[in-house]
């Protein structure tokens, strides 16, 4: 059975959007203090963060300045059936709130039931970065290291959606998505939005890991964030 396509939440931010729509107007918000538009309905004005705002009827007629292609379906209901995203997906979902319970920790789950917290993610990468020594010792030779920015495979992920290079046992920096500005960048996300990046050209190693488990396969912008703010840190 296929699942069935969530509809829109109505929430006090979009509620004019929508009752507009039910009487076949286009109405997006419109700022009283900088004059712009924007869309999607929000609390304050993304152009100068005002909350001076009013829903004004539009034409829906304009020039498309850009556009992206969504290549990984935001959920299954939206998967083509017979995919390998949508296979995956439903072979069975899992809900991310079994990630706190007791019977989950216990049970033998390979590569899906590492527990642990940012800090000791960076403890056991930090090798990575420093040239396989870290803490005093030398974990890891440097050549092999090196061996995990081979390419092994890139294309897009059938499952992700994303363009991906995967290196030895990581992605690696790719122009397609790239996640710092030098070249020997490895990185790797968890299920929820955890995240962890190896520079060996800054010799940086960060991680992001939440508190609380939500699904979410490819991260989210807090990880993401907290990335960019290292290397401005560094600039």
């Amino acid at each position: 059975m296929s699942p069935e396509k969530p509809l829109p939440v109505i929430d006090h931010d979009s509620a004019p959007y929508w009752e507009a729509a039910r009487e076949g107007r286009l109405d997006i918000p419109l700022c009283g203090d900088c004059g712009r538009h924007h869309f999607y309905p929000r609390a304050i004005c993304p152009h100068c963060h005002s909350d001076n705002l009013k829903f004004d009827t539009v034409s829906g007629r304009g020039e498309v300045h850009t556009f992206t292609i969504a290549r990984r379906p935001a959920g299954p209901a939206f998967a083509d059936a017979d995919s390998i995203a949508a296979r995956t997906f439903k072979s069975p979902a899992v809900d991310a709130a079994q990630a706190m319970h007791d019977g989950w920790r216990k049970a033998e789950i390979p590569a899906a039931n590492g527990h642990g917290n940012a800090r000791s993610i960076v403890r056991a990468q930090t090798p990575m970065a420093n040239g396989g020594e870290a803490f005093g010792k030398q974990i890891m030779s440097e050549a092999g290291i090196r061996r995990v920015f081979e390419k092994q495979a890139s294309g897009v992920d059938l499952v992700l959606g994303m363009p991906l290079v995967l290196g030895m046992g990581y992605g690696i920096n790719n122009p397609d998505m790239p996640l710092g500005p030098n070249k020997n960048i490895a990185f790797w996300g968890g299920y929820g939005g955890s995240i962890v990046l190896i520079d060996q050209d800054a010799r940086l190693c960060m991680s992001y890991v939440m508190n609380r488990m939500e699904p979410g396969l490819t991260g989210d912008l807090r990880g993401f964030s907290l990335v960019m703010a290292a290397y401005q840190a560094l600039a």
